[in-house]
């Protein structure tokens, strides 16, 4: 690549005492010198320039010595990621790793990138405890028991898939090829335990779950852990986990595949403005305002009964003032036991919602959305009293309107998210199901209508917590799941993903549908992946220090992920160009399973219910059914290859150190090591 079209983006911390700004020329010809050092070698360079940082920082002001340590932070995580480096003359300079051309260069960049916080992870003295308190064995019904119980052998896996490929007629080799591996979905429920080992199901979701490239974190919202098991081995040995997060709310590729994101829903009216949608308009603005608290509004004097009835633009402006205030507020003052942990309950028992809609995180909130219905209201009124073509097409032809149309489509995909939509955040097998494509087994999984039942068994009565925060009530959104999205860890793809479809009649379904991944395009590479969590902590305490310590940035409902909000705005603090840091060069791939036919007229809301490629009933035997399929399809294949069984021979529980279904420890020095 030509240096003339690298993009340099400056790395120059802003602090306030002029000595702090001579600390850190002196300090950052150690980041500078790596310009030389290939991304492989940098680790332990990297550590130690870090180390001299934190030396450096020891005889600054306390607010600078903060600054200082977070920049230092951030040029050793950008370094130790592989971006380019550009010193001269004490001006220190990154750009973006390099994508390489190869894939296979380009896979192990990235995942050289993500491993960082995993390996900051697994060095961390709980998880070493929690480790080696998995490993060690214990008598469970007379009989040792560790984590290894659950690992599957490799050799004796090679050893009946053998047998089962030599026999000469396909249908008894299909039938043998499905009782050497029986897979079973089994929720992740806190408490419950695991009724082969003893061992709480959690820990081993979590044990496997350490196996992953990527950091192990909690995510907020919804979630549902699976284990997925294999009856046909003793002790059921685990073939892989699974989670279902909360769907991000801004997927802008997702929004425009369904058609549901504004711009779609107001090209749709226009093109075709029918009785259906005016009644939709309608219909979506009465939702909204009925699920917003007002009545402290009306005591505290904000408006009136008749304010509301005929808004005013005043009105408009006062109550984004005052939303603008309460969020400050809250910002300032809100304390962790008004937003985490249980609910108070109110007289009759149940969650004090209306507590909750009455701190200043939701007064800031509702205003906002009161000012917005209102001036949507302003907008749509002859809707509002009488839904017709011609209203809408009058609606649609004024910029207000089309800006009410807009807003209203906003609301109603609010009331889908985290509900009939959810993130595979995890997805994979373990070892030795991994050479038999287990992983592509797991995928079609998460299609089974069983997921569907157990994930209305979790939620079915759950309230959503920031509607019923914004209502002062309860609201139980439902429990549809009618999109699944997943991510690849490259920006190249999965095969993991790859060509994995299921024809319906093959469960119950008719013969000339089928359910499909789709690919629907690239992210932005935009995020915090890049950053260990103690920079992350670094840049907050920046922030918090400028704020008196009074900013808080990890309540559930505040908006976009804390972690990222902690990073933009430290860096911003210190006058980094975070638009182009929080660009980490990885593009994921977004693919996608749609479970029902009538999938946008759903999820917007003009469907009340999902019409399921899959039928709902009997979902375990739907769930065998997927499982035989993938036998039929993906594992007799690959078990015809010699080399595949010699991989899976090689997965030997003799030689637990070389399973691969074993977490590998890190040193602190970062080196695999194997404890």
């Amino acid at each position: 690549m030509d240096k003339e079209k690298i993009k340099w983006l400056p790395f120059a911390p802003r602090f306030i005492d002029e000595g702090t700004g001579q600390a850190w020329v002196a300090w950052v010809p150690a980041i500078g010198a790596l310009s030389v050092v290939k991304a492989r070698g940098r680790r332990a360079r990297v550590k130690e320039a870090l180390a001299q940082a934190l030396a450096a920082s020891r005889a600054l002001s306390p607010r600078d010595r903060a600054r200082f340590i977070a920049a230092a932070h951030v040029a050793c995580d950008l370094a130790r990621q592989g971006w380019r480096i550009r010193f001269d003359e004490d001006r220190l300079s990154f750009a973006t790793p390099l994508r390489l051309g190869e894939l296979g260069e380009e896979k192990k960049r990235v995942r050289r990138q993500l491993a960082m916080g995993r390996d900051e992870q697994l060095c961390g003295e709980a998880v070493q405890k929690f480790l080696r308190k998995m490993e060690t064995r214990r008598h469970y019904h007379g009989e040792p028991i560790s984590i290894t119980s659950l690992m599957r052998d490799g050799p004796k896996l090679a050893e009946v898939l053998r047998r089962a490929r030599s026999l000469p007629d396909p249908t008894a080799r299909q039938q043998a090829l499905r009782a050497v591996i029986q897979p079973y979905l089994q929720e992740v429920r806190e408490g419950d335990r695991c009724p082969h080992t003893g061992l709480a199901l959690r820990d081993i979701w979590r044990y496997f779950r350490h196996t992953w490239v990527t950091p192990y974190r909690s995510t907020p919202g919804r979630n549902l852990d699976l284990l997925i098991r294999d009856a046909a081995a003793p002790h059921h040995p685990v073939i892989g986990i699974a989670s279902i997060i909360s769907s991000a709310a801004q997927i802008r590729i997702r929004d425009r595949e369904i058609g549901w994101d504004p711009a779609s829903v107001l090209q749709s009216i226009q093109e075709e403005p029918t009785l259906e949608w005016a009644r939709w308009l309608r219909e979506t603005w009465r939702r909204s305002w009925d699920e917003v608290f007002i009545i402290d509004f009306l005591e505290d004097g904000l408006f009136t009964i008749a304010d509301v009835q005929r808004p005013t633009k005043p009105l408009l402006s006062k109550l984004l003032e005052y939303s603008k205030a309460r969020r400050r507020e809250h910002e300032r003052f809100a304390k962790g036991s008004h937003h985490k942990g249980v609910l108070p309950v109110n007289d009759d028992g149940e969650p004090d919602w209306e507590q909750r809609a009455r701190t200043a995180l939701y007064k800031s909130k509702r205003a906002l959305r009161v000012s917005e219905l209102l001036r949507a209201q302003m907008a749509i009124e002859a809707l509002l009293r009488a839904p017709t073509v011609q209203a809408l097409g009058s609606v649609a032809a004024t910029a207000e309107g089309r800006w009410a149309i807009k807003h209203l489509a906003r609301r109603s995909k609010a009331d889908k998210m985290g509900v009939a939509i959810a993130d595979i955040g995890v997805c994979g097998a373990i070892a030795p199901y991994t050479h038999v494509l287990g992983g592509k087994l797991v995928t079609m999984l998460m299609m089974s209508p069983e997921l569907h039942a157990v994930y209305d068994r979790k939620y079915r009565d759950a309230h959503s917590v920031i509607a019923s925060s914004n209502a002062g009530r309860p609201i139980v959104r439902g429990t549809d799941l009618a999109l699944l999205m997943t991510t690849s860890l490259y920006g190249a793809g999965s095969s993991q993903y790859n060509r994995v479809r299921l024809p319906c009649e093959r469960a119950g379904g008719p013969p000339t549908e089928r359910v499909i991944y789709e690919r629907l395009g690239l992210t932005d590479g935009y995020g915090t992946s890049q950053f260990s969590d103690e920079t992350v902590e670094a840049l907050a305490l920046v922030v918090s220090q400028e704020l008196d310590g009074q900013r808080n940035n990890s309540f559930f409902g505040e908006g976009s992920s804390p972690r990222l909000r902690k990073v933009r705005e430290g860096l911003d603090r210190l006058e980094l160009d975070s638009a182009t840091i929080l660009k980490h060069g990885s593009p994921k791939v977004v693919s996608a399973i749609s479970l029902a036919r009538n999938l946008r007229r759903f999820l917007l809301g003009l469907d009340e219910s999902p019409d399921y490629l899959l039928p709902q009933d009997d979902p375990i035997r739907r769930t065998r059914e997927i499982a035989s399929w993938w036998c039929a399809r993906w594992l007799s294949m690959r078990v015809e290859k010699d080399e595949i069984l010699a991989r899976v021979q090689r997965e030997s529980l003799l030689e637990f150190g070389h399973h691969g279904a074993r977490v590998q420890r890190v040193s602190p020095g970062g080196q695999l090591a194997l404890l």
